[in-house]
């Protein structure tokens, strides 16, 4: 059976930056068989697209830490988390709003849309609240 992990990647920041967030959808079994996608909001301040990226980010020099936040069974909801996150807009109207702000409400959506469970979101968003904005 098609399952994935669905992770928060924390980066360590560049020079007088903040650190750099990301989800990481690593499908395990079926025909994209280990396969990474970063998900991500790129970009300057107010001007951020999403850029998806097939990659496994803890290859990346930057890479800090990974977080679990579920894991996900079969093609159908591992395709419908894939759309949520395409579909999830970016607040470029609010000069402060970051990646970090795109992953924290790309959960909550995921949460909203019950492709995360209540359980598992409160878990994750306690974990990451204590990292918000470094």
């Amino acid at each position: 059976m098609v399952h994935a992990e669905l992770s928060v990647v924390r980066y360590r920041p560049l020079a007088h930056s903040k650190a750099h967030w990301a989800l990481h959808l690593h499908i395990l079994g079926g025909n994209e068989s280990k396969q990474h996608f970063i998900y991500q909001a790129n970009g300057e301040p107010g001007a951020l697209a999403l850029d998806v990226v097939e990659a496994n980010p803890m290859q990346s020099q930057r890479f800090r830490e990974e977080i679990l936040v579920c894991e996900i069974d079969g093609e159908r909801a591992i395709a419908e988390v894939k759309e949520c996150l395409r579909r999830q807009p970016m607040r470029n109207d609010i000069v402060t709003w970051t990646c970090q702000d795109w992953v924290m409400e790309s959960l909550e959506t995921l949460n909203d849309e019950m492709l995360v469970d209540e359980y598992q979101y409160a878990e994750a968003k306690e974990k990451l609240e204590t990292a918000y904005h470094n």
